[in-house]
């Protein structure tokens, strides 16, 4: 479920980007010369443009984790095998490995 709704904040941050950059781009092409308060108007869409891109792209990279992360918790985990692990800690270095039959 969270990994739907991640997906739904990106695509709606990618909205904002497609909306906001869109248009600051057609007032930017409308005409030669602005007025303070035109320039003005064009730099914050665009602002708002950039936050949409990165709202959109940070929800994007957290749903792929999300979904990545819950389906390796969903597998089932095989009874069999050997593995290692590393081990840090305030006075210990090393690796401990561990054998299931």
């Amino acid at each position: 479920m969270a990994t739907w709704i991640l997906l739904g904040v990106s695509a709606a941050g990618l909205g904002v980007v497609a909306g906001l950059g869109g248009y600051s781009l057609s007032l930017e092409d409308c005409k030669p010369t602005r007025s303070d308060e035109e320039v003005d108007e064009i730099v914050a869409m665009r602002i708002g443009a950039d936050v949409g891109l990165g709202v959109g792209a940070a929800s994007g990279l957290a749903a792929v984790m999300v979904g990545v992360v819950s389906a390796s918790s969903e597998a089932q985990e095989d009874p069999h095998g050997i593995g290692w692990a590393p081990v840090v800690g305030p006075t210990t270095r090393g690796l401990m490995g561990w054998t299931r039959f």
